[in-house]
C-alpha cells in the first residue's frame, strides 16, 4: 500500500508539473499574443498615418497642379497681352510715319543721321533694361532702355523736332513720340506727366515729360516690383534702333 501510495502520489506530481508547464506555456503563447497584436495595432496606426500622408500628399499635389495650370494660363495671357502691346506700339510708329512723311520738317542745325554717338541722355540714369534684352516669359526683346530715375524728373528732348504723340498707350504708360526728320522719331515712356501736346516743336533740352513709374514696362515678371524711371526708344521709319549707339553717354 505504501509502495503503491508512492507511485501514485509521484503520478499526481507528474501531473501537477506536466499542467504547470503547459499553463506556462499557454502563458507565453498569451504574452506572445499580446505582443503581436501590440505590433499589429501599431503597424495599423502607421499605416494609417501612411495613409492620411498620402492623401495630404495627394491634396497638395493637386492643389500645386491647379495652381501651376492657373500660372501658365495666367502667363500666357501675359505674354499674349505683351505681344499685342508691342504690335499697338509699332502701328502707332507706322501710322505716325505715315501721317508726317509729307510734312516738312522744321530747321535744323544739324540732321539727325549726323548726330550718332552725340545725342544727349534724355535722362541721367543708370540703364537697368538695355535694347534686345528678353522680357516676359516668350521671346520678346526691348525695342528701347530703360533708365533709373526718380519719380518727377525732367525728361529732354534729345533733338529737336516735332512732338507727333502725347497720350496714354498701353505698355508704355504715357507716352510722347517725337518726329526729328529723315525718319527718325525719338520716344519717351512711363512718364507721370506731359509737357508737351502733338504739334509742339522742341528744340534739344526742352521738357518734354516728367519721368513715373515703370511698372508698365516690367511685362509683369515674377518677382520684379515696379520702380521709378522712364523708357526711351529712337525708331528709323519704325525699326527700333540700339539707343546707346545714338548716346554719347
Amino acid at each position: 500500500m505504501l509502495h503503491y501510495h508512492r507511485l501514485f502520489t509521484q503520478a499526481q506530481l507528474d501531473s501537477i508539473a506536466s499542467f504547470q508547464e503547459t499553463l506556462d506555456e499557454v502563458q507565453t503563447v498569451n504574452q506572445q499574443l499580446e505582443s503581436n497584436v501590440a505590433d499589429l495595432e501599431t503597424e495599423q496606426l502607421t499605416l494609417s498615418n501612411s495613409l492620411q500622408s498620402l492623401n495630404d500628399s495627394k491634396i497638395e499635389r493637386e492643389r500645386a497642379l491647379n495652381q501651376l495650370r492657373a500660372d501658365i494660363a495666367s502667363r500666357s495671357s501675359q505674354l499674349e497681352q505683351l505681344e499685342i502691346d508691342q504690335v499697338q506700339l509699332q502701328d502707332l510708329v507706322e501710322q505716325i510715319n505715315r501721317a508726317v512723311a509729307d510734312i516738312p520738317a522744321a530747321m535744323q542745325r544739324s540732321p539727325f543721321d549726323s548726330q550718332l554717338g552725340k545725342l544727349p541722355m534724355p535722362v541721367t540714369g543708370q540703364i537697368t533694361d538695355r535694347f534686345g534684352s528678353r522680357y516676359g516669359e516668350g521671346d520678346l526683346t526691348r525695342q528701347g532702355i530703360t533708365i533709373a530715375v526718380s519719380e518727377g524728373t525732367p525728361v529732354q528732348a534729345i533733338h529737336p523736332g516735332r512732338v507727333v504723340f502725347s497720350d496714354w498707350l498701353r505698355g508704355t504708360g504715357l507716352l510722347v513720340i517725337v518726329d526729328h526728320g529723315q525718319g527718325y522719331m525719338s520716344l519717351y515712356g512711363a512718364n507721370q506727366a506731359l509737357s508737351k501736346q502733338a504739334g509742339n516743336w522742341v528744340d534739344t533740352g526742352d521738357i518734354v515729360s516728367t519721368s513715373g513709374m515703370t511698372n508698365e514696362l516690367t511685362g509683369n515678371q515674377r518677382n520684379r516690383q515696379a520702380s521709378p524711371g522712364m523708357y526711351f526708344e529712337i525708331r528709323h521709319h519704325g525699326e527700333a534702333q540700339n539707343p546707346a549707339q545714338w548716346l554719347s553717354e
